[in-house]
């Protein structure tokens, strides 16, 4: 179950997918100390195309929806009809603020509200830059092409494995909380982007 995060980002938002997606981590951005929790995210959103001039009218964009969580302040992410069998995606999600800059933080939810139990299951996890502004939503993951090419030319700085299924950062939760801020600007690095506008 270690892509269970790279699933749910790239069929959630597949209505921006363009072939990249986040990039898998074994550990997450967040710690126990995090306590950031916007309220302005409950709700439900819809994803939106760069350019809504160029939006086709008849396109039923996908909802996103951001419920309470059950741990501390952790949200429940999830997307209705993710799939052509109607199935819901879901995650648990988690903000997480690093100097002035806000990020997120996608894991596998909790198995055992589901019926089947995958085993074995590795949870996994992707984070990226969020902005909230008003009505509008942008989050820019992690984006695996460029850490690939970091990784090519030596440059990463972060520990990793390969797998059959591609890249997994193993760096801990510390590591990458430097690198996230570090790295916060770069907008090579964080460039898997989607954007949602609430759904009034």
């Amino acid at each position: 179950m270690i892509r269970i995060s790279r699933l749910l980002a790239t069929l959630a938002f597949v209505f921006f997918l363009t072939g990249c997606a986040p990039q898998d981590s074994l550990f997450p951005l967040f710690n126990n100390d995090d306590t950031a929790f916007e309220k302005q995210l409950l709700g439900q959103w819809k994803i939106k195309t760069k350019d809504d001039a160029h939006q086709d009218p008849s396109v039923n964009l996908a909802l996103v929806v951001f419920s309470p969580g059950e741990y501390g302040n952790s949200y429940d992410l999830k997307i209705p009809k993710a799939n052509d069998t109607g199935g819901t995606m879901r995650s648990t999600a988690r903000l997480v603020r690093l100097g002035t800059y806000l990020f997120i933080d996608l894991e596998m939810p909790d198995t055992d509200k589901f019926q089947d139990i995958p085993y074995p299951a590795i949870g996994g996890h992707c984070f990226g830059r969020l902005a909230l502004s008003g009505d509008t939503v942008r989050i820019d993951f992690l984006n695996d092409d460029w850490v690939t090419k970091q990784i090519e030319a030596g440059k990463l700085g972060l520990s990793y494995v390969k797998s059959p299924d591609g890249t997994l950062l193993s760096a801990d939760t510390s590591e990458l909380r430097k690198f996230a801020l570090e790295h916060a600007e770069d907008h090579d690095a964080f460039s898997e982007s989607y954007f949602l506008t609430r759904n009034k």
